[in-house]
């Protein structure tokens, strides 16, 4: 079978996940990328909305230091998601209550 990937990079330039099979996948390091207040992923809002949006049926996060994977549909990110801007530009998050871990 063959497997379509995307690279996605934010506006700088730099590599945060990829696409494949309509999936955005991100792998982080749980213990620096996780949002502590609320439990919660965020993604860039830009890149939610111009690319992941558009494209992707789900979302994985994969936890570099769990082995855990997140996985969450686009519709349910959108319906349930809130904005924040914590140095690191705006950003759409979604608390952990939503995803299903594996």
């Amino acid at each position: 079978m063959y497997n379509n990937v995307s690279i996605v990079r934010n506006k700088q330039g730099q590599m945060v996940g990829r696409i494949q099979d309509r999936t955005f996948i991100k792998e982080v390091y749980g213990h620096t990328h996780m949002l502590r207040q609320p439990m919660s992923w965020a993604i860039d809002c830009d890149m939610f909305d111009r690319v992941i949006s558009p494209n992707c049926f789900s979302i994985h996060i994969l936890d570099k230091d769990t082995g855990r994977k997140y996985i969450c549909g686009v519709e349910t990110f959108k319906k349930n998601k809130h904005k924040l801007n914590r140095k690191f530009g705006e950003q759409y998050y979604l608390e952990l209550i939503y995803w299903k871990v594996q």
